[in-house]
């Protein structure tokens, strides 16, 4: 049975919303969510109270929603093997350097966050939304993904750069008063490249944390090999 254009755009305005509750890292409200896609409240809360009947989104006291463990559980599926070896080099690299660390695939004309990883200690870290999306124009997770492909003649010069010198590092290119640090997997599949990323307000930390970027990006890499 065919879709009438008004069911298409209602289903295009859900992935939209539940896009968007993935990347905002405070969750948003029925009036906020209105104001992102556009519509009126009314629709955008029947949108949220649908994502919050799938599993998709789960509902504060306050009346926010945040992403839920549905979602949450379908990233899992995202490139187990990678996600599989990534993820204790990733624990390990967070708790080694005191910043939040992030596995990030290439989908389209964006790097996706599949894997965030938080300090165990207790130390200040930048918050990164799982699922969260990033240009791959501009930025270091951005530029470190494209790097982890094989080299193309019209690739920007920062590109060709980072996958030189194994990483790339940026400020503010993404996220305002944010430093970031990012090195590409190499061997991780040309079909959907990945990199990983640190990310702090803290530029001295980032910089310290350039070579245990780019050695756990090497680690991933040759795991993937089947080399040890």
């Amino acid at each position: 049975m065919p879709v009438s254009p008004s069911g298409a755009q209602t289903f295009e305005r859900g992935l939209r919303g539940l896009r968007l509750l993935a990347e905002s890292t405070d969750g948003l409200t029925p009036t906020e969510l209105a104001a992102l896609l556009g519509i009126h409240r009314s629709m955008a809360s029947r949108l949220l109270m649908a994502m919050h009947s799938q599993g998709f989104a789960a509902r504060d006291p306050d009346g926010r929603y945040r992403i839920a463990a549905t979602l949450l559980s379908l990233l899992a599926l995202i490139r187990p093997r990678l996600r599989e070896v990534a993820e204790p080099i990733l624990r390990d690299l967070a708790d080694r350097v005191g910043a939040t660390t992030v596995l990030l695939v290439r989908e389209g004309e964006y790097a996706v966050g599949v894997s965030v990883t938080e300090p165990s200690a207790e130390v200040p870290w930048l918050s990164y939304g799982l699922g969260h999306r990033d240009p791959i124009t501009r930025g270091a997770g951005g530029l470190a993904v494209r790097a982890a492909s094989p080299a193309r003649p019209d690739e920007p010069a920062r590109v060709t750069q980072a996958r030189e010198a194994g990483y790339a590092i940026s400020f503010s290119e993404v996220v305002e008063g944010a430093y970031a640090v990012a090195a590409p997997i190499m061997a991780s599949g040309s079909d959907q490249p990945a990199c990983v990323l640190v990310v702090s307000h803290r530029q001295e930390l980032v910089e310290k944390a350039i070579p245990h970027v780019t050695g756990a990006a090497r680690q991933i890499g040759r795991f993937l090999r089947g080399e040890r």
